[in-house]
């Protein structure tokens, strides 16, 4: 999997320089909620109800790298949407 980025992500990129790397396919749990900015304990939950796909390895759980990914580019989708919503009823409300 190989992506061209400028992310500053330690899985993507390290120096904020556009450039092209290869990324993980798996990852484990500790990393993927670096990733993600949030407790292991959370990412559990979130691999627990299917949010984000994983899988055994004896009685370790690894966690599938795209769909970390596409969980992380949904959830800032999301995020943006929202405060989107927010700026405009602000604006309409005159208090922005």
């Amino acid at each position: 999997m190989t992506f061209v980025t400028t992310s500053s992500s330690p899985f993507l990129a390290t120096d904020g320089v556009a450039g092209i790397v290869h990324a993980p396919t798996e990852l484990t749990v500790a990393q993927a909620a670096k990733f993600l900015g949030i407790p292991e304990s959370d990412l559990i939950e979130l691999l627990d109800i299917g949010e984000i796909e994983s899988r055994q390895i004896g009685n370790r759980r690894i966690v599938v790298a795209h769909s970390l990914f596409d969980y992380d580019r949904e959830t800032t989708r999301l995020q943006e949407e929202a405060l989107d919503e927010l700026t405009k009823q602000t604006q309409e409300l005159g208090l922005y």
